[in-house]
């Protein structure tokens, strides 16, 4: 992967997968234990310089189309709501010292995600305010669920959410993916069901797999 920054996999009609699309070729096929399949043949494409796989996950990640056009702005969107949510008061060094603390705890996705705050630096609109912790007292009993190997949300941040809820009651999904309701527990699914039907909560501490 760290190659392919220097020199590009051969794509389908002259198309490139350059490191970023590579890694998030990569980081779309973790989403789902059903797209491993996928993430090995292009693992196995890159081994021979070629990135065909890689760029279709890419895509399907980016939501872009087969003539080249995005069908959404959810990246736009992402940056636009994080920055507001989120400022960043690094500067450029702290956030290479970041980058270089990340890529030693995740030495594929590291420095990507410590770089990834860049555009926050210059963003035209200022940030609001962190907001502070939000127990939505008074609601009804509220279910969190949360995978312990999810590559995106990480479990922690579920523990976080169902502790500061005054309500908050966590069901855990011991198994990978992102998100685990209706992607075949039937553990998970029948707890959320009568969640949502019955509005009858699981017993404390249930792990499902």
């Amino acid at each position: 992967m760290d190659r392919t920054d220097a020199k590009p996999l051969r794509g389908e009609g002259g198309r490139r997968a350059t490191q970023a699309l590579v890694v998030y070729g990569i980081a779309a096929a973790l989403y789902d234990e059903g797209s491993w399949p996928l993430l090995r043949q292009a693992v196995a494409e890159m081994r021979r310089g070629k990135g065909a796989t890689l760029l279709a996950l890419a895509d399907y990640y980016n939501d872009r189309g087969p003539n080249g056009h995005y069908t959404t702005n959810s990246l736009e969107a992402f940056y636009a709501i994080s920055c507001l949510d989120r400022p960043e008061t690094r500067t450029l060094e702290e956030q290479g010292a970041e980058a270089d603390r990340l890529d030693a705890v995740s030495p594929v996705f590291g420095s990507f995600i410590g770089w990834g705050n860049l555009p926050c630096l210059d963003w035209p609109v200022p940030a609001r305010p962190n907001l502070e912790a939000m127990p939505a007292t008074g609601a009804v009993p509220i279910l969190v669920v949360g995978t312990t190997r999810d590559p995106a949300t990480p479990y922690e941040w579920s523990r976080k959410v169902a502790r500061q809820l005054d309500s908050g009651h966590l069901l855990t999904y011991v198994g990978d993916g992102h998100t685990a309701y209706r992607r075949g527990s039937s553990c998970i699914d029948r707890a959320v069901d009568r969640y949502l039907v019955d509005g009858r909560l699981p017993a404390a501490g249930i792990r499902c797999t």
